[in-house]
């Protein structure tokens, strides 16, 4: 069912009715042209009534010219217009031998010229057509801007001239096919292969050079003629297979100029804003905006290279069911690579083919000259200038084609990237916090304090569960059986030394209780102290004791332990603990002893030595060891001295 005829031609607000009349005038042509057959009374009865007459009138009479220079059956009341003799139908001093072509604009004729006595090729004008002045200037054009070109590929124009109010353009007459024939033929003798072996024929032009250096050659042809019209300021704007033609002579030939737009600012008027000019599968992508944007040379290369990928692959680049998908494909999908339909096509004119099917007229070949210099540098194995489109190019232009995706895929990379951040900072906090705890864990063991060391250890692994942590885990664990096993047997020997060598065996107990206070150990010592022993029970602030000593007078006892702990308490257990702060929160406090009864010293994991007054809470001297730790500290109060057995700890 054919389309209102109103959408074909919409009416701009304010148009004046001539205007309105002749938009619905070319609505008609354009649908006789698809193949269409509006009675010309239903068909203007779809307008305003003020315009119907009108309308009518020039419908009427361009059936009367269509029907008498076209294939419709030729009747008397028709003959006004023309001289008849009996040889056939003329058109001022031209007889028409046939029709060669036809399209929205006119009809092609092979016609004899009488004056000259030579055939021409003759292209008629609408009649209903002639009658919009935009549609004449266009015309006009058409003879103008190929009359005014010189090339071998450009069919030469011999006049404009007008016979009673219809115009029409005579042209050197070329006898061949048109570019349309050959691809159709070679496309039924291609049938079935599916591009496996590539494409099987000839162009004719260039037989001994294979058929891909004849479509090459072609293009080149054809681009060395656009280029020709570009330096005269003209862009064809229609190019496709039906407008090339290949003669007689082998010799590709570019037809009709009827679209043809100048680039000089003065002809800008005759392009219609918001007016599609151009064959469907053959538009680029800048023509499918309706001339929001300017129309340049570069239309041209692009048509020529959809012309060279058809050629290459027998099949268009850009395909769909109707208009809206055409032009969908045509200006945000790219085409399949031409050697996936064809793999004899080679890399370089691969990528000739897509640098002119740049959708970007800024990345396409900038002239028709620039496309022709790249395809003779294949045809003479030299290097093209155009390279083939990276990963990177590709990405941009998917981004380009599809904006809402690339925005979505934006956010959810932006969303994994943050989720990756938060995880490895997650991971390299926990991996922080596991390597001090692996610290005091290996302080621990350093000081014997088994038990500790598996406990901070075991926390470790909470946070970083590795082989390394699970090895010093059990590692701890066998260390501590060792350690219990021998303080056990120290506490066996002990209290069989007991009533040989009681101080013997107090000081084996006591050397037991120190390497692993327990229970056990504890009684071991009590056992060796007797019935005159007391005990007493004193505050240990921090976190455990490690290291103690009492001062000559036994009124006052220092207690060094983990976490930088140091205190001094009265050994009767009168008053509060007085707190010694100067060694590192993650320092042990391996040794302590007094020096006399107001000062004593202590020795840190960390490898330095502190001289302190019990009176004070800070120490009076620090004393860096290097790279030495103290093993034991001795005092030789008849002089007030406190001597270091110290071992080297680093090399």
């Amino acid at each position: 069912m054919a389309a209102d005829p109103r959408a074909d031609a919409a009416q701009p607000a304010g148009a004046d009715p001539q205007e309105r009349v002749q938009r619905a005038v070319e609505a008609f042509v354009a649908a006789r042209a698809r193949g269409e057959q509006p009675e010309p009374a239903a068909f203007a009865a779809a307008y305003e009534e003020d315009l119907r007459g009108e309308i009518l009138s020039q419908c009427q009479q361009f059936l009367a010219f269509d029907g008498m220079l076209g294939a419709q059956e030729w009747s008397d009341h028709e003959a006004e217009a023309v001289d008849v003799d009996e040889q056939g139908r003329r058109f001022g001093d031209f007889d028409i031998l046939e029709e060669l072509g036809r399209g929205g604009n006119g009809v092609v004729y092979l016609a004899r010229q009488r004056s000259l006595d030579r055939r021409v090729a003759l292209k008629v004008m609408a009649s209903g057509l002639s009658l919009s002045k935009r549609h004449v200037e266009r015309f006009h054009r058409e003879a103008t801007a190929t009359a005014q070109l010189r090339h071998q590929a450009i069919v030469p124009v011999h006049s404009f001239f007008e016979v009673d109010g219809t115009f029409g353009l005579a042209m050197e007459y070329v006898a061949g096919r048109t570019l349309a024939e050959v691809l159709s033929d070679l496309s039924l003798r291609n049938q079935g292969a599916g591009g496996v072996g590539g494409v099987e024929g000839v162009l004719g032009i260039a037989p001994d050079k294979g058929y891909i250096a004849e479509c090459a050659l072609l293009a080149a042809e054809v681009a060395s003629a656009l280029a020709v019209a570009h330096e005269a300021k003209i862009v064809h704007r229609d190019l496709k297979p039906h407008n090339l033609m290949l003669d007689d002579r082998h010799q590709v030939r570019l037809l009709d100029f009827g679209l043809a737009k100048s680039l000089e600012p003065s002809d800008a008027a005759l392009s219609r804003s918001g007016e599609l000019n151009g064959t469907l599968h053959y538009v680029s992508p800048e023509q499918t905006l309706a001339n929001r944007v300017t129309i340049d040379e570069r239309t041209d290369v692009w048509s020529l290279g959809v012309i060279l990928y058809e050629l290459l692959t027998l099949t268009r680049p850009f395909e769909g069911k109707d208009r809206a998908q055409v032009f969908a494909a045509i200006s945000l999908k790219e085409p399949a690579p031409p050697q996936r339909r064809n793999p004899k096509v080679p890399r370089d004119l691969a990528t000739i083919c897509a640098k002119a099917l740049e959708k970007d007229p800024n990345r396409r070949y900038q002239s028709a000259a620039a496309f022709e210099a790249d395809l003779r540098r294949f045809l003479n194995w030299e290097p093209i200038h155009a390279r083939p489109v990276g990963a990177f190019g590709r990405a941009s232009k998917w981004v380009r084609r599809h904006r809402v995706a690339a925005a979505l895929a934006a956010a959810l990379l932006l969303t994994t990237a943050v989720t990756l951040g938060l995880y490895s900072y997650r991971r390299a906090a926990d991996d922080r916090e596991a390597t001090r705890l692996m610290a005091d864990a290996a302080a621990n063991a350093d000081a014997g304090d088994f038990v500790r060391a598996i406990a901070r250890t075991s926390e470790a692994l909470t946070y970083r569960n590795d082989e390394v942590t699970r090895e010093r885990l059990e590692r701890y664990y066998a260390e501590s059986k060792r350690v219990e096993n021998e303080v056990g047997l120290q506490i066996l020997r002990s209290a069989r030394m007991l009533g040989a060598d009681p101080a013997a065996a107090r000081e084996l107990a006591l050397t037991a209780a120190n390497r692993l206070s327990t229970l056990e150990t504890r009684s071991a010592v009590l056992a060796t102290l007797g019935r005159s022993a007391k005990t007493k029970s004193l505050p240990v602030q921090g976190a455990g004791a490690l290291s103690y000593a009492t001062s000559p007078s036994g009124d006052y006892v220092a207690i060094g332990g983990r976490r930088g702990g140091l205190q001094v308490s009265r050994t009767d257990g009168g008053g509060e603990p007085q707190l010694l702060r100067g060694h590192d929160p993650g320092e042990l406090v391996a040794s302590v002893a007094f020096v006399d009864e107001d000062r004593l010293v202590s020795i840190g994991y960390g490898r330095t030595l502190m001289l302190w007054d019990r009176r004070a809470v800070t120490p009076t001297k620090t004393v860096p060891l290097g790279g030495f730790g103290a093993l034991r500290m001795m005092l030789d109060r008849g002089r007030g001295r406190a001597l270091l057995v110290m071992q080297q700890l680093t090399p």
